[in-house]
């Protein structure tokens, strides 16, 4: 339906539209349609009201970069400095996405498995502490990242992680 009524929706709409679809292939393990959803993406230069996805939509598409494995990390470190620059401009760049940012840029720059598990727990701690930070939780739990974290060190799907621990979160709330 959306090639049928496409002309008929707001821009902003077909970004939120389009991020949700992305976001979701992501969490499945589906990077490769995740990617082809994040490029109908327009990441234009103006103001709407839709900068939010945009800018969330940028960090995930680095995640997505990661998660494709080392033949994208060349790419992937320009499209960090990039998204630095585009955060920067929007102003933007709060201390998650910083952060966020940091340590994509530590992981992809490192070959060993050892750093790249301590790496992972320093991520972890370090966006657990900011989430803590008024007005700093957005963009860690807007992407899941702690559950993309746990998947990484647990070695499990994502999909496997977000439903055990929503499971889990049932349970406590009974």
């Amino acid at each position: 339906g959306l090639k049928k009524y496409r002309t008929a929706l707001e821009d902003e709409t077909k970004i939120h539209l389009y991020f949700k679809v992305s976001k979701l292939l992501f969490y499945m393990g589906d990077w490769e349609e995740s990617l082809e959803w994040l490029t109908k993406i327009d990441f234009h230069e103006k103001q709407t009201s839709a900068d939010g996805a945009i800018c969330y939509a940028r960090i995930l598409k680095l995640l997505i970069y990661y998660e494709l494995g080392e033949s994208y990390f060349d790419l992937l470190q320009y499209e960090i400095k990039s998204t630095r620059r585009f955060l920067l401009k929007k102003e933007r760049l709060y201390q998650v996405e910083d952060t966020i940012l940091k340590y994509l840029y530590r992981l992809v720059s490192t070959s060993d498995l050892d750093l790249t598990e301590e790496l992972y727990h320093k991520f972890k701690s370090a966006l657990q502490y900011l989430m803590l930070q008024k007005f700093e939780e957005s963009a860690s739990s807007y992407l899941n990242l702690i559950h993309w974290l746990d998947s990484k060190m647990e070695k499990i799907p994502l999909q496997k992680v977000m439903i055990r621990d929503r499971e889990t979160n049932k349970k406590v709330e009974k």
